[in-house]
């Protein structure tokens, strides 16, 4: 997946400065920074899941890497009422109990993904309609104002010149040309509502995200950051929506054919990234949505 995401960036030139800008600057605080920080999320959790230990169980009776497998894919769980225990959330489960269970981890990379693409669609849309066409207006105006004399353009480094007064007239021909086009077709009302219609995008594409991520976390988004760093709450709300012990039961058959329930207490190490990854993005999408 790693490599995935680098194909990506590169394909999307986040860091080439451009000359002529086709949209706004809360336009690219979507396809840019918040694309940007979007993947760098997703690969801190992969990195995390590929190099570090994603999870670690106990279970007495069955080989520890065959029940860490096996309560990574089938899901963890917890029992919020449990007082007194060692740890939040673990503990005897009785009939009665009522038990909430964890496997959103499974999906933190691949929605994280999903999110940063969405983020860029706008902008892809926009520039895929476009197509280059205010570049070619504005293409070489930025130096016509200075000339020199003389039938011949002046280089002054690499690929930077200075137009002669010929080569001068010649651009602002070409450019009245193209603008005649544009106003004579009416390009330029189409172009108007397709950039409304995908600065709306962004600001349904923030909101589906929101909603989202608060279904994906169980209904506990909207309320994370005012709470993440709460002294009273903080750390219930992270151990309820990212908690770091769970447990796991495993089950397999005796000797004698008889089904034996092994009870496994699982580290989760990665959800002490996780809960700080939507801790930023839950700021981080209020303020984009705020100029939006």
């Amino acid at each position: 997946m790693i490599g995935v995401f680098s194909t990506v960036v590169s394909q999307s030139r986040l860091t080439r400065i451009r000359l002529v800008t086709i949209d706004n600057p809360a336009f690219r605080v979507h396809y840019r920074i918040t694309f940007a920080i979007l993947l760098a999320c997703t690969t801190l959790v992969c990195s995390r899941q590929y190099i570090g230990e994603h999870i670690r169980c106990i279970a007495t009776g069955v080989p520890n890497n065959v029940v860490n497998t096996y309560c990574f894919f089938t899901a963890t769980y917890t029992v919020p009422d449990t007082n007194h225990s060692a740890h939040p959330g673990v503990g005897p489960v009785h009939w009665d109990s009522r038990t909430v269970r964890h496997s959103y981890y499974q999906w933190v990379p691949f929605v994280l993904f999903g999110q940063a693409l969405l983020f860029y669609l706008p902008h892809l849309i926009w520039r895929s309609y476009e197509a280059g066409t205010i570049k070619l207006l504005v293409n070489g105006l930025q130096r016509l104002y200075l000339k020199v004399d003389g039938d011949k353009d002046v280089a002054v480094s690499g690929a930077m010149t200075i137009p002669s007064e010929a080569t001068r007239w010649a651009k602002m021909r070409e450019v009245m040309t193209h603008l005649d086009t544009v106003t004579r077709f009416r390009m330029n009302r189409n172009w108007a509502a397709v950039l409304i219609a995908c600065e709306v995008l962004n600001l349904v594409n923030v909101v589906f995200q929101m909603k989202l991520m608060d279904k994906f976390l169980g209904g506990q988004f909207y309320g994370y950051g005012l709470h993440a760093f709460d002294d009273d709450n903080g750390d219930r709300l992270f151990d309820r929506v990212f908690p770091k012990m769970t447990k796991c039961d495993f089950h397999k058959f005796g000797p004698s054919g008889t089904m034996q329930t092994h009870d496994a207490m699982c580290v989760m190490a990665l959800n002490i990234i996780n809960e700080k990854i939507y801790a930023v993005l839950w700021f981080w999408f209020v303020l984009v949505l705020l100029p939006v």
